[in-house]
Parts: C-alpha cells; sequence; structure tokens
C-alpha cells in the first residue's frame, strides 16, 4: 500500500513540475513522473526511518515525499540545464 501512494505522489509531483516548468530540459513527460516516483519513494522511505512508524496517510510522510520528488527532479532539471548550455 505504501508504494502505492508513493507512485501516485511521484506521478502527481512530477507531472506537477513538468506543467510549471516547461521547456527543453527535463526530457519529457516520461522523464518526470519516473523521477518523481523515484524521488517520493526515496522520501517516504526516508520519513519512515526517521519517524520509526509506517503510517502512509499522514501528513509528515507525505510532506517528506513531496520534497523528495520536488528535489530529485529540480536537481535533474538544474543538471540538465548545464548540459544544455
Amino acid at each position: 500500500m505504501e508504494m502505492v501512494l508513493w507512485i501516485f505522489v511521484g506521478t502527481v509531483v512530477g507531472l506537477a513540475v513538468r506543467s510549471f516548468l516547461p521547456g527543453p530540459p527535463g526530457g519529457g513527460y516520461l522523464v518526470a513522473i519516473t523521477l518523481g516516483i523515484i524521488g517520493a519513494s526515496m522520501g517516504g522511505l526516508l520519513g519512515a526511518l526517521v519517524t520509526g512508524t509506517t503510517a502512509v496517510l499522514d501528513l509528515p510522510h507525505l510532506l517528506v515525499a513531496v520534497l523528495g520528488a520536488l528535489l530529485v527532479l529540480l536537481t535533474y532539471r538544474s543538471f540538465a540545464l548545464r548540459a544544455a548550455a
């Protein structure tokens, strides 16, 4: 159940970041969704390790998952912009 939620959160964040930051860097929607899922999964797992709980639908875990997805997506975007320049 946890991974399904992180996949959903990562998909939503990936699509949102790609929609709000359009342009050549980023590799399209599929890359944004994939990186969003990776970041949300890492953030969700990190949140579970730090808090010691496995609750999925609580606010701290969701916030850490969203922040993880944003961090991965924006890091990828910054590297893509440097490579394009």
